[in-house]
Parts: C-alpha cells; structure tokens; sequence
C-alpha cells in the first residue's frame, strides 16, 4: 500500500484546479462498471459539444481487473481503463 499512496500522492501535485479565462466549448463524463463475476471493468467516455451538448465523440474499454477494491485508491483500479478509452 506504501507504494500505491506514493503513486497516488505523486498524481495529486499534478492536478490543476484553477480555471483559466477561455470559453469552454466542450465537457466530458465518464463512468465505470464491474462486473464481479468476470472480474471485468468496463469505461466510457464522452465528449460532448458546449452547451448544445451534442455527442462530439464517444470511447470505450473493458479489460480484466488486476487491483483489488482498496478504499481510497480507486484511480489506481480504474484509472487503466480509463486511460485506454480516453487515448
């Protein structure tokens, strides 16, 4: 677990959270799904045009999960998924 907060605490120092002057023309969501028998996780990410919200695009992946639920370290679970539905 040391190493996991390690990775977790590094992640955190790169997160911006200020909001800089241009117009926002699009938003994104995202969202995860388990399945406890398969042991898969599956991700989706859409894209959406602001404020029309029209789809602008929209990605998925599902793979095996290789980290167990640990409370306060769900990045590290989904985290991988989401990363390949977003590239």
């Amino acid at each position: 677990m040391k190493k996991a907060a390690s990775a977790q605490q590094k992640m955190a120092g790169r997160l911006i959270l200020e909001r800089d002057a241009r117009r926002i023309t699009s938003i994104a969501g995202a969202d995860f799904s388990y399945h406890k028998q398969k042991a898969l996780i599956g991700a989706v990410l859409v894209v959406l045009k602001y404020p029309e919200l029209e789809i602008i695009e929209a990605a998925q992946d599902t793979r095996y999960v290789r980290i167990p639920y640990v409370s306060g370290f769900l990045s590290l679970r989904e985290g991988p998924s989401f990363l390949r539905a977003f590239v």
